[in-house]
C-alpha cells in the first residue's frame, strides 16, 4: 500500500481448497449496465474484490465509517470498494499474494433458498444505496417481468417434471426475486407520488 498510493483497497488472489483459482475480482458492479453512467468517472479498472481477503489503509477505512451494518455477509465488499473509489481511490488486486478461501462456510448451517434470500436482499440495497431512483426502478421492472415469465413457466411445467424438489426450489427463487423487486418498486416516501 505504501508503494500504491493512488490504492485504498486491495484484494488478493483466493485459491479453492482443491488448489484451483477462484473469482474474486470483477470490472463492473451489480447491474451496472443500467446505470447509464451514473458510476463513470471513477478511479481504476476494478470495480471490486471479494471480502474474504482484503487490505484497506486505516484511515481511509475511519474516514467511510467501515462496512455498512445493513449487509449481511453479501454485497458488503461491493458497496465498501464502490465507497473507496467515490473518496477518489483505486482499487487494487495483488496478484502475487494468494489466499485459500474455504467458500460458504460462514452459511453452511443456512438452507440453499437462505443464502439466495440474503443475495437478493443484499443487491437491492446496493441498488438502492448507490443508483438513482429511476436506474433502481429500470432494474426491479426487468426482474419483476423476468421473474414472472419464469414463475408461470416452472408453474405450467410443473406436472411434467421428473425433479420436482429442483423445480420447486427454482420457483421460491424466482418468488424471492419478484418479492425484493416489487419492494424496490414501491415509492419510498408520499412526496414520491406526486
Amino acid at each position: 500500500m505504501d508503494s500504491n498510493p493512488h490504492v485504498g483497497l486491495a484484494g488478493t488472489k483466493l485459491i479453492n481448497p482443491d488448489g484451483t483459482l477462484q473469482w474474486s475480482k470483477s470490472e463492473k458492479y451489480l447491474e451496472e449496465k443500467y446505470t447509464r453512467g451514473e458510476l463513470s468517472g471513477l478511479p481504476g479498472s476494478i470495480a471490486c474484490v471479494i471480502g474474504a481477503s482484503m487490505v484497506v489503509r486505516a484511515d481511509l477505512i475511519r474516514k467511510i465509517g467501515g462496512f455498512d451494518e445493513d449487509f449481511f455477509l453479501y454485497g458488503e465488499d461491493q458497496d465498501i470498494c464502490l465507497r473507496v473509489r467515490k473518496c477518489g481511490f483505486e482499487i487494487g488486486y495483488i496478484d502475487g499474494t494468494a489466499v485459500i478461501h474455504f467458500g460458504g462456510q460462514s452459511e453452511r448451517n443456512a438452507t440453499r433458498l437462505e443464502v439466495w434470500d440474503k443475495k437478493i436482499r443484499a443487491e437491492h440495497i446496493f441498488y438502492k444505496k448507490h443508483y438513482y431512483q429511476d436506474t433502481v426502478r429500470r432494474i426491479s421492472r426487468r426482474r419483476v417481468v423476468k421473474a414472472c415469465w419464469r414463475i408461470i413457466v416452472l408453474t405450467l411445467s410443473f406436472p411434467f417434471v421428473k425433479n420436482r424438489s429442483k423445480t420447486k426450489y427454482k420457483l421460491k427463487k424466482y418468488l424471492l426475486v419478484y418479492h425484493y423487486a416489487k419492494e424496490s418498486l414501491k415509492p419510498r416516501d408520499l412526496d414520491e407520488k406526486f
